[in-house]
């Protein structure tokens, strides 16, 4: 039970710090382009930013 509990949180530890690099970038073209008016933040974070 231990071994499934510690590979369960390797893998979402694993899964979490290489999603860190994207969430970075996608932040800073949000706050650009939010600043710059281009569109809501609502139609960002349902479009997904991409």
């Amino acid at each position: 039970m231990g071994s499934m509990y510690a590979a369960t949180l390797f893998l979402g530890v694993q899964n979490s710090s290489s999603v860190q690099p994207v969430v970075a970038v996608e932040r800073t073209v949000f706050y650009r382009e939010k600043a710059a008016g281009m569109y809501s933040a609502a139609l960002c974070l349902w479009t997904g930013c991409d």
